[in-house]
């Protein structure tokens, strides 16, 4: 559980640009704040999978 919860920090952090993964980022917004498409992809992807692993770790208990 603890893996799910860093990786979600660590795309959390993504999202706002304060962790690059690539040479080169693309951000979305106006002015300086901005925010990394990937990474919001990747975390709305990742809390979707969580939310079900999760209940099918409880519903086996």
């Amino acid at each position: 559980m603890t893996y799910y919860i860093v990786y979600g920090l660590t795309l959390l952090v993504g999202i706002f640009g304060l962790l690059d993964f690539y040479y080169s980022t693309f951000k979305v917004g106006f002015g300086s704040f901005g925010i990394n498409p990937i990474s919001a992809g990747l975390l709305i992807l990742h809390i979707a999978l969580v939310f079900q692993i999760v209940d099918k770790l409880d519903s086996n208990k």
